[in-house]
C-alpha cells in the first residue's frame, strides 16, 4: 500500500513539474523574443542599419541589469507568496504581493532617475563609440523612461507562476512578443522613427504583458 502511495505521489509530482515547467519555460523563450525581433527589424534600417544593430547591442549588458531588479523583487516576494499561501495565511500572501508591487513601482522610477543622468558615460564605459551613441543613446533613453512597464511586467509575473497559473503567465509574455513583432515594423519602417520606434515598441508591448 505504502508503495503504491508512493507511486502515486511520484507521478503526481512529475505531472506538476510538466504542468507548471513547461509553460515556465516557453514564457522565458517568448521573453527572449524582444531583443530578438528588435535586432530583426533594426538590423534592416536602409540607411545605417548596421551601426544601430551595433548601438543596440552596447545597451544590451545594462538592459539586462535593469531587468535583474524585477527578478530580484518578483522572485523574492512571489517565494515569500508561496511559502505563506501553503501555510493558509492569505493576509501574509496578499501584503507580500503588495510590498512587491510597490517596490517595483519604487524602482521603476528610481533607476531611470538614477541611470539618465548618467547613460552617455555608462555607454561609453560598455563600449560605446561616437559612430554609435546617435543609435545606442536614444535607444537606451527610450528604454529606461519605460522601465516601470518592464520591470512590472516582468515581476508580477512571477506571482503567477508562484500561484500555479503558469500558463496564464505564459500566455502574458506571449501576447506582449506578437505586440511587439507588430509594432517594431510599424514604428521602424511605417512612421520612419528608427531606433527609437524599436525601443518604444518594446516598452509598449512590455506594458501589454503586464496588462
Amino acid at each position: 500500500m505504502e508503495t503504491n502511495t508512493s507511486a502515486t505521489r511520484t507521478l503526481l509530482e512529475g505531472y506538476l513539474v510538466l504542468r507548471l515547467g513547461v509553460p515556465a519555460m516557453f514564457g522565458q523563450f517568448f521573453n527572449l523574443l524582444y531583443s530578438i525581433v528588435d535586432r530583426i527589424f533594426v538590423g534592416r534600417i536602409p540607411q545605417g542599419g548596421e551601426l544601430a544593430l551595433a548601438g543596440i547591442g552596447i545597451c544590451a549588458p545594462a538592459l539586462t541589469a535593469v531587468t535583474a531588479f524585477a527578478y530580484l523583487v518578483g522572485i523574492g516576494g512571489a517565494s515569500l507568496l508561496g511559502v505563506s499561501l501553503g501555510q493558509q495565511n492569505p493576509r501574509r500572501a496578499a501584503q507580500a504581493l503588495g510590498n512587491a508591487f510597490w517596490l517595483l513601482v519604487g524602482l521603476g522610477v528610481a533607476v531611470p532617475a538614477v541611470l539618465l543622468p548618467l547613460h552617455k558615460p555608462l555607454l561609453y564605459l560598455l563600449g560605446c563609440s561616437d559612430a554609435l551613441y546617435p543609435y545606442a543613446g536614444p535607444y537606451f533613453t527610450v528604454y529606461l523612461v519605460g522601465t516601470l512597464a518592464s520591470l512590472l511586467g516582468v515581476g508580477l509575473n512571477q506571482f503567477l507562476l508562484a500561484q500555479g497559473f503558469a500558463r496564464q503567465g505564459m500566455i502574458a509574455v506571449v501576447l506582449g512578443a506578437l505586440t511587439n513583432v507588430v509594432l517594431d515594423p510599424l514604428f521602424l519602417f511605417g512612421l520612419q522613427m528608427g531606433v527609437v520606434g524599436a525601443a518604444a515598441a518594446t516598452v509598449l508591448s512590455q506594458g501589454v504583458e503586464e496588462a
